[in-house]
């Protein structure tokens, strides 16, 4: 009798090993790892940044003055900033590349 408890034992600590393997690469996948890069930079760039204030002295009337104005901010800006708006971008380009694969590619409906 003892030898079928520890079997039980044994196959359920494998199982909840399968288990936790399966729940962390689901987490650790890499549109979960984007989110939470991209969620990481936002979240900097709003705590570090006035975005209001961004939005206020933007000018949207002159295509060259808004690159001077996008480049003379980013510029001019913390490192950190500046870091938390590379991992934004980096983030939202995995996000478009991937939408636009999956809109130009889709994958077959399994049945």
């Amino acid at each position: 009798m003892a030898i079928k408890n520890t079997r039980l034992t044994v196959e359920e600590r494998v199982m909840g090993r399968v288990y936790g393997m399966y729940f962390l690469r689901r987490f650790v996948s890499p549109h979960s790892f984007m989110g939470l890069v991209g969620v990481v930079g936002l979240a900097t760039i709003s705590l570090s940044v006035s975005l209001a204030h961004v939005i206020k002295n933007m000018p949207l009337s002159d295509i060259s003055a808004f690159t001077t104005f996008v480049s003379a901010a980013v510029l001019n800006t913390q490192h950190s900033v500046q870091i938390a708006l590379a991992l934004l971008t980096v983030s939202l380009f995995f996000y478009s590349v991937t939408a636009i694969r999956s809109l130009l590619f889709p994958k077959p409906a399994v049945a």
